[in-house]
Order: structure tokens, then sequence, then C-alpha cells
């Protein structure tokens, strides 16, 4: 992507109080209600506005992105990386 100049942005998402597993929203509504993570974290990049992980292969805005995750407290934190 650098190489053809598209700008990226790799997203970190942690869940505020050290809670261990995170729902997502997507996968609930295939049936699949087990946690995408044991250690409280999920990572995506963003592409011209659109945020892709391994959980779907269509991008979505990141509001809507955030509102697919859940935890036992409903909060988060979202860091921007330069690299993994």
């Amino acid at each position: 992507m650098r190489d053809r100049g598209i700008e990226k942005k790799i997203l970190r998402l942690t869940t505020r109080y050290g809670e261990d597993y995170i729902l997502s929203d997507r996968l609930g509504e295939q049936g699949i209600y087990e946690s995408i993570t044991v250690n409280g974290q999920h990572f995506a990049v963003e592409v011209r506005g659109k945020v892709f992980d391994n959980l779907s292969a269509r991008g979505l805005s990141r509001d809507d992105w955030l509102k697919d995750f859940h935890c036992h407290s409903d909060q988060f934190v979202m860091t921007e990386l330069e690299n993994l």
C-alpha cells in the first residue's frame, strides 16, 4: 500500500478495564457467540475511511466498527499504531 501512496492506520482495540473477552455483533448475527480474543485486544487496518479486520472482508466506518464490539464493561480504548 505504501508503494501506491495509500495511507493506512493500524488500530488496536483494548478493553478499558483489562477484561479478556470481546464479543462481536457481526459474528453474533451468524450464530457465533464466542469471544474473538482471550487477551482483551483486537487489531484492524483503516484504509480510505474503512476499517478492515479478520472478522469479515467488508470494510466498516470507524464508528460502526467500534459499535460492533462488546465486553463486560462495554468500554474500550482505541489506539492508532505506527507498526505492529
